[in-house]
């Protein structure tokens, strides 16, 4: 091959293959990431910020449990978004599958290979994968961020149809734990 043509396939060709190491090892994360737990400070579209315990249990469950003085609860049963106000005594019913969230909370991990990858960003300390509906029945996006060596989600950010934004920034992501069922189930009651 000639000095140019290598020069060429390089520069071209070599991207591609770091942006797949990349998204290989944060699906391989993903796969790992049955259950996990870790504090969470979450900065909504008009910047207010709160905080909290979130637990993961995939597929299809997570729970934020928010410190006081915020007055949500927001799970997922694996079916639904439930989000509570335990002042208004409100709940708002959502389906998952119409959610971002749900591209993180997928049984089967697949980002290669689903359609749903909108670009990978990488640096030396973190990987960004930009995720949308590859249907585009689901508004949105989904941006996780990944601290490198070893790979760890680290931060999401959800960004609705209208672009608004809201970052939710994880601390001490434990993996592992069992979670009953009843964790992720808000009622009326």
């Amino acid at each position: 091959m000639r000095p140019a043509n290598i020069f060429v396939f390089v520069f071209l060709f070599l991207p591609s293959f770091v942006m797949a190491d990349a998204l290989g090892d944060v699906e391989n994360y993903l796969k790992r990431l049955k259950t996990g737990e870790a504090r969470f400070v979450q900065i909504d579209p008009l910047g207010r910020v709160s905080n909290g315990i979130v637990i993961i249990k995939r597929p299809g469950k997570i729970l934020f449990e928010f410190a006081d003085p915020s007055p949500l609860k927001i799970a997922a049963d694996g079916a639904f978004i439930v989000v509570q106000d335990k002042v208004n005594k409100k709940l708002q019913r959502v389906p998952l599958s119409a959610t971002p969230l749900n591209l993180l909370l997928d049984d089967s991990i697949d980002l290669a290979g689903s359609g749903a990858v909108e670009k990978v960003q990488e640096n030396p300390d973190f990987i960004r994968v930009h995720l949308r509906d590859p249907d585009g029945r689901v508004p949105g996006k989904l941006i996780l961020i990944f601290a490198r060596n070893p790979a760890e989600l680290v931060r999401w950010i959800t960004v609705d149809a209208k672009g608004q934004r809201t970052t939710v920034v994880l601390e001490g992501m434990k993996q592992g734990g069992d979670y009953p069922q009843r964790l992720f189930v808000i009622t009326d009651e």
